[in-house]
């Protein structure tokens, strides 16, 4: 990447990050709602089979109510584990119970989750620091997503 652009995004970043800290509660929740509901009524959510979602943190919008409806609406989930430093594989969870505290404190599959190959997967929901109206998408700059090899 351009340095400059790297350096750009960064203090991007940087600066959103710092406006999310100064949120209340009260608009997480409501932007978290406005969120998962337009994201599920979604013709190519509500279409998928299978789904590939972060499993978020704290500070990200909670991805549990989005697998919570996938499972209940018969779709299969996978998730991300991390392999080395960027480098994900998708493996299919059933619940809750099928995670573990994993690398950087993020929960992954357990290690008796079957391995999802990515051309199998149908919609992908995946984390962002900010996003703009036209759907672009600033992440947090590390991660992809690799079939076995």
């Amino acid at each position: 990447m351009i340095p400059i652009i790297h350096a750009q995004k960064a203090a991007l970043r940087k600066s959103v990050e710092k406006r999310r800290r100064l949120l209340d509660e009260k608009e997480i929740i409501r932007s978290n709602r406005q969120i998962m509901h337009n994201m599920m009524n979604l013709p190519a959510y509500q279409q998928a089979k299978m789904i590939f979602c972060f499993v978020s943190t704290p500070a990200e919008i909670d991805t549990r109510p989005i697998m919570e409806d996938a499972f209940v609406s018969n779709k299969h989930v996978c998730v991300p584990r991390c392999i080395s430093k960027g480098i994900m594989r998708a493996y299919g969870i059933t619940g809750p119970d099928d995670l573990q505290p994993g690398k950087y404190d993020i929960p992954e599959p357990k290690s008796y989750c079957q391995y999802i190959d990515p051309a199998e997967i149908d919609f992908v929901i995946v984390p962002c620091v900010t996003c703009n109206v036209k759907g672009h998408r600033l992440g947090y700059g590390g991660g992809v997503l690799r079939p076995l090899s």
